[in-house]
């Protein structure tokens, strides 16, 4: 070591790439911790859609029998695209884009341009106006009142 000089360069080397590893962890640590709220809000997200189907299924807009609403039944009566707005609000998705599609045929599509969409698929029993007995009877063999509901929601 000359006179006056305070550090080697060996042992400035070695802080220099000391502080690069702690910036490479702590950079691990951050993205870890964002994964880890992605991941969450995602969960939450999902949840809601999942609940929102499920009030769906099972509320205002199910199919009657004898003044009682069936549970996993949609009244196609209910669903236009104007009435998107009530239907959004009922489900608690004001601030969200609906898809909604039985059997390939699209009753509301607010999710074009859409970056994520959220769809599940649910087996629903539909109708057009209250339904009698021998109607709910009939489904419990053939029915073709059975269809596939797509129901979606789009940040």
């Amino acid at each position: 070591m000359e006179k006056g000089q305070i550090f080697s360069l060996d042992f400035i080397l070695a802080v220099v790439l000391l502080i690069l590893f702690l910036g490479t962890i702590i950079n691990a640590a951050n993205i870890q911790q964002y994964n880890s709220k992605a991941e969450l809000l995602d969960e939450e997200f999902t949840s809601s859609i999942e609940t929102a189907a499920i009030t769906l299924l099972n509320g205002n807009y199910s199919c009657e029998y004898a003044n009682t609403k069936l549970a996993s039944s949609i009244d196609l009566t209910l669903l236009t695209p104007a009435s998107a707005t009530a239907l959004k609000s009922y489900l608690g998705l004001e601030d969200k884009l609906i898809f909604l599609e039985i059997d390939g045929t699209t009753i509301l599509d607010e999710t074009a341009g859409s970056e994520q969409i959220y769809v599940f698929d649910f087996e629903v029993l539909t109708c057009n106006a209250p339904l009698d007995l021998s109607q709910i009877i009939l489904c419990t063999s053939t029915c073709d009142l059975k269809k596939t509901m797509s129901f979606g929601v789009g940040r």
